[in-house]
């Protein structure tokens, strides 16, 4: 079984590419698309939104204090995760899809 890579700068991208057949880099690549947006809890609020960036859950909250339970509305944003590599490491949809292509077109040739 093939070690996973653990690649911390853009460089090492392109590291891999230079030194590795696609086979290996190409994954690694692809992973850059995946998974940059994620679900943030925006907070409470008074009325929800819904769409295809936003939801909303009802929950019931307890007063510490009164024992009264009350139902809230907590509010979740889709939006990018800045921790993922894509933006992390300053990549551009230009240079990650080119990347892919070149090791698609690669292992077209191989097959």
């Amino acid at each position: 079984m093939a070690k996973k890579l653990h690649l911390a700068t853009k460089s090492d991208y392109y590291s891999i590419k230079r030194i590795h057949k696609p086979k290996v880099w190409l994954p690694y690549w692809k992973a850059l698309n995946v998974g940059r947006q994620m679900w943030y809890d925006i907070g409470l609020v008074k009325t929800g939104i819904k769409d295809e960036t936003h939801y909303w859950v009802e929950e019931e909250q307890k007063d510490q204090q009164t024992g009264e339970v009350t139902t809230v509305i907590r509010q979740y944003e889709y939006r990018d995760n800045p921790l993922h590599p894509f933006f992390n490491l300053h990549f551009t949809q230009e240079e990650v899809d080119a990347s892919i292509e070149e090791g698609e077109n690669l292992l077209a040739k191989i097959a």
